[in-house]
């Protein structure tokens, strides 16, 4: 999830926490808004992304104490998730659609109208047919099944796009 919400499918392990920045980059940084806990190294890769920073993995050899990790992941994990899925829907819809409109995110933008408008409408009249006729009519059936698939083949689309657009974000 971190690699969808930053745009970097090229970092091997992105939540590991670990980071340098070029001193450069500080000025065009919204810093102040990095969150403070867990889940910062995806929020700072987003970040970066939104600045057309240049990432690299460098091979680091972590060494930890004594202490304990204090996280709970029965806590932990859904905020986690809560904040990567919120952080790919804003850098899609900042950089990828509002700022140029690329092909990632006119097809990211398809795939969103498909997940949210017409895979719900559908899946409410097939609902409301079977509840009342006992049965779902096939041209309804179709489509929504045609929404469902119209959603995986663009936003697939829009994951092939997007790593396409952020290939030149990768720094050797």
């Amino acid at each position: 999830l971190t690699k969808f919400a930053s745009g970097y499918y090229h970092i091997m392990d992105p939540q590991m926490g670990y980071t340098a920045l070029n001193l450069k980059i500080f000025p065009y940084l919204e810093l102040t808004k990095l969150i403070k806990r867990y889940g910062y190294p995806g929020h700072l890769l987003y970040i970066l992304n939104l600045s057309d920073a240049k990432v690299a993995d460098v091979e680091v050899k972590p060494h930890y104490g004594e202490e304990k990790s204090g996280i709970k992941l029965l806590t932990f994990i859904p905020k986690l998730i809560y904040l990567l899925i919120k952080l790919f829907f804003s850098r899609v819809f900042r950089k990828l659609i509002l700022e140029n409109l690329s092909p990632a995110g006119i097809s990211y933008l398809f795939s969103f109208l498909m997940l949210f408008v017409g895979v719900p409408l559908l899946s409410q009249r097939a609902i409301s047919k079977y509840l009342n006729a006992g049965y779902i009519p096939e041209l309804t059936f179709i489509a929504l099944t045609s929404s469902i698939i119209l959603f995986f083949i663009f936003f697939l689309f829009g994951v092939l796009f997007d790593v396409q657009e952020n290939k030149e974000l990768h720094s050797k």
